[in-house]
């Protein structure tokens, strides 16, 4: 088993340590400290295509694997916990179930808003949490 990152998850990671140094880092204390949303940091990682990375190219996305969002992830976080967690939730919990479970209109509708609309779910993981609660 060849557990060595592929030239495109190591350009990801790359891009986002790069990314997580300059933009994320100067500002991560102030962001936990205030409870402020990073809403500049999160346009730039709409621009970058890293919210909503794991949607297929045709509904907007980059079509980047699983592991590949992850290595996102964890960059961000290693600096900013809340803005990985932002994205985490973005596209796990947002846009996964859409590409696995949409109908095409779905798909069409919803990832092209929240990949090339530069819409961000914001709410649903307390949403998530809350119909488990009830279950």
């Amino acid at each position: 088993m060849d557990f060595h990152l592929t030239r495109e998850q190591e350009l990801v990671r790359q891009m986002m340590h790069d990314f997580t140094e300059n933009e994320v880092k100067p500002i991560a204390a102030e962001t936990d400290k205030t409870s402020t949303y990073p809403r500049e940091n999160i346009e730039k990682l709409f621009d970058l295509g890293v919210m909503g990375m794991v949607v297929p190219e045709e509904f907007g996305g980059a079509g980047a694997d699983d592991l590949s969002s992850a290595i996102a992830i964890e960059e961000l976080s290693k600096q900013c916990a809340s803005t990985g967690d932002i994205l985490a939730t973005h596209n796990g919990l947002c846009c996964g179930p859409i590409i696995a479970n949409g109908t095409p209109a779905q798909k069409e509708k919803y990832l092209r808003m929240l990949t090339e609309g530069h819409k961000v779910v914001q709410k649903a993981k307390v949403k998530l949490q809350n119909m488990i609660a009830n279950v």
